[in-house]
C-alpha cells in the first residue's frame, strides 16, 4: 500500500543550482518524496527535473503555468483564486497537476477543489473556532489532498501525518548540504511511518 502521507519538497530559488542538485540527489536516495516545487527559473528547472524524474517525483513550477508546459513539467502551483485556477487549468490541460496555495482562505480552497484542483496547500498552524487545525478540518470534510505549507521537523511532520495531511514539507535546512538532505528526508519518512503505523 502506498504511504498516506508523503513529502512535498520546495527548492529555494536563491541557492546555487549545483548545490541544490547535490542535495536533491542525496535526499531522494535517502527516502520517498512525492513532489518538488521549483521557482519559475528555466536553468533551475532543467537542472533539478531529471533528478526528480529519475525517482518518479512530480515536478511542479511555481506560478508560471506556461513555463510548466514549455518545460514539460508535471504541473503548476498557484495562489488560491478561482479565476487563476481556471486560467492555469486551461493552460496546462487536464493531464497536468494544478495545485493551489490557500493558506487560511477556506472559501477559495473549497472553490478551487470543487473546480478540480489536484491539491490545496494550507497553513497548519491556523485553528478553527472549535480548536481543530485547518489541516485536520480539511482532511475530515474534503477528498482533495491537503499539503501542510510550513517546513517542519520530523516530530511536526509525524503529527501532521497523524492529523490527515497527505503531503508535508520537510525543514528547509535540507538544502544546506547533501548530508543534511539525506538525514532530514530519512527522519521525516521514518516519522510518517511511525505516525501511521
Amino acid at each position: 500500500m502506498p504511504p498516506q502521507c508523503r513529502l512535498f519538497l520546495v527548492a529555494p530559488s536563491t541557492a546555487d543550482p549545483q548545490a541544490l542538485a547535490a542535495c536533491l540527489t542525496a535526499a531522494l536516495a535517502a527516502g520517498d518524496a512525492a513532489s518538488l516545487l521549483i521557482a519559475p527559473d528555466k536553468a533551475l528547472v532543467r537542472g533539478l527535473m531529471p533528478i526528480a524524474r529519475a525517482k518518479d517525483v512530480a515536478v511542479l513550477i511555481d506560478t508560471d503555468a506556461q513555463l510548466a508546459v514549455d518545460l514539460d513539467a508535471d504541473g503548476v502551483h498557484i495562489a488560491a483564486d478561482r479565476q487563476a485556477y481556471d486560467a492555469a487549468r486551461q493552460t496546462v490541460g487536464a493531464g497536468r497537476i494544478v495545485g493551489v496555495d490557500c493558506q487560511t482562505a477556506r472559501h477559495n480552497a473549497m472553490e478551487c477543489a470543487e473546480a478540480g484542483a489536484d491539491y490545496v496547500m494550507m497553513d497548519e498552524t491556523f485553528r478553527m473556532p472549535q480548536g481543530d487545525t485547518l489541516i485536520s478540518w480539511w482532511a475530515s470534510v474534503m477528498q482533495v489532498p491537503v499539503v501542510a505549507s510550513h517546513p517542519g521537523d520530523a516530530r511536526t511532520i509525524g503529527q501532521l501525518a497523524a492529523t490527515g495531511a497527505e503531503f508535508v514539507r520537510p525543514h528547509d535546512s535540507m538544502w544546506q548540504t547533501p548530508d543534511q538532505a539525506a538525514a532530514i528526508v530519512s527522519a521525516a519518512n521514518r516519522a510518517i511511518a511511525e505516525a501511521l503505523a
